[in-house]
């Protein structure tokens, strides 16, 4: 038999090594107890001896460990409970709760996040299971920054998110399932389409006055600023109708050509619409004369004898705006369509000649002044040589005696 001294150095050698405890029901609660004592190289303690120890040892464990149904109690369990797996008819569980966080961009998964809480459940109570601490029953998900990417925008559930917040989790918690959808970058304005009725007023060809009507069909257009893809909202309203117009009156002037349509209704795809609308004034039309002439005088030995007229005649119209009194001239046009003076040959005369007897044919217009022309005739004249002599005879006397002649002759033609 061991001494008493024997007995305690190996008890305090036993202490420094590993304790095994278990979960037992007492009468005072639930307790870590030690399990047993393993003396590596000696026998075993008596029962007597065994049964004081370890009932020293429950009732120290006590003081220590609550009720671990309490959250805030902490129960370290030993390798032998782990391994028991039941306690009284209670099956030991162990589950796990995750949240699965998708990635996905333009439709396509990209990318998984997968976060879990481990719990087991002791004594019908769910903890978190950490490392052999039990009493915590409630985890945690981190929260989780989402990746960020060039020209698009996170969302969840609709709303704009750059990470996925933290989220307590019991063991009743369901597995989460979080779809993040990277939405592309876009920009959103409104659209105008203007679909215009011009109503021009026209008096005499000359732009009067211009009646303007137009109609704003409005859509949004939302823009995806990586593709640049447009996508169309719905027009706010499908057909819309310009206001009825009627034509005004003006004193002096007639509605001559275009009309203008009453209920006009056009939709965004349509044309542009012009109506020309034209008013001529009232004018008073005439006819006006001018006649261009050519007078041609003949003349013999100087004493006029004869006049030949040649005249063309040109027409034209005259209208007289009788609001403006402004007149309108039209084009002159020669009467049977003759627009020349005719050529002139004047007729011979007996024993006369004529210095310019013939007059060119000429074109003329209306504007071409008029002219006269003379013709001379002279009397034709037959040319001759005429001589004469003038002589002038000197005679020389002497004592009463000629003695001598002398002539001197001069010749004229």
């Amino acid at each position: 038999m061991l001494s008493k001294n024997n007995k305690q150095l190996m008890v305090e050698k036993q202490a420094a090594k590993k304790q095994r405890y278990g979960l037992r029901k007492l009468s005072i609660g639930v307790a870590s107890v030690l399990l047993g004592m393993t003396f590596l190289g000696a026998g075993s303690i008596s029962a007597a001896e065994n049964e004081n120890l370890e009932t020293a040892t429950t009732e120290n464990q006590v003081k220590a460990v609550s009720d671990p149904l309490n959250e805030q109690t902490e129960i370290t369990l030993t390798p032998q409970a782990e391994a028991e797996k039941q306690t009284d008819g209670q099956a030991y569980e162990e589950k796990t709760v995750t949240r699965t966080i998708n990635l996905y961009k333009d439709g396509e998964l990209v990318d998984t996040k997968v976060q879990t809480v481990n719990f087991h459940k002791i004594l019908g109570t769910w903890y978190v299971k950490n490392d052999g601490v039990v009493g915590v029953k409630t985890g945690q998900f981190e929260a989780y920054d989402i990746p960020e990417q060039a020209g698009y925008t996170a969302q969840v559930n609709g709303t704009t998110v750059n990470k996925v917040d933290n989220m307590s989790v019991t063991a009743d918690t369901p597995n989460q399932v979080v779809d993040v959808y990277y939405v592309a970058n876009t920009k959103t304005y409104t659209e105008e389409r203007v679909i215009t009725r011009t109503i021009n007023i026209w008096h005499d060809d000359k732009l009067f006055d211009v009646i303007r009507q137009e109609e704003v069909f409005t859509r949004e257009v939302t823009e995806n600023l990586t593709t640049g893809e447009k996508t169309y909202g719905a027009w706010d309203e499908p057909t819309k109708m310009f206001d009825e117009v009627t034509l005004p009156q003006y004193e002096g002037y007639k509605h001559t050509e275009g009309t203008v349509q009453k209920r006009c209704i056009v939709n965004p795809n349509s044309k542009n619409i012009v109506n020309d609308i034209k008013y001529t004034s009232e004018k008073e039309i005439s006819e006006e004369t001018r006649t261009v002439e050519r007078v041609i005088n003949l003349y013999k030995d100087g004493e006029h004898i004869e006049t030949v007229k040649q005249s063309v005649t040109f027409t034209r119209e005259v209208i007289k705006n009788l609001v403006t009194d402004e007149i309108e001239y039209g084009e002159w046009i020669a009467e049977d369509g003759k627009d020349h003076w005719d050529e002139y040959k004047a007729k011979e005369l007996e024993n006369y000649e004529l210095e310019n007897g013939v007059v060119d044919k000429k074109k003329v217009t209306a504007d071409t002044p008029s002219e006269t022309v003379s013709i001379n005739y002279k009397a034709k004249v037959e040319t001759t040589t005429e001589y004469d002599t003038v002589k002038r005879v000197i005679n020389i006397y002497q004592d009463g005696k000629k003695v001598d002649e002398v002539t001197q002759v001069v010749e004229f033609s």
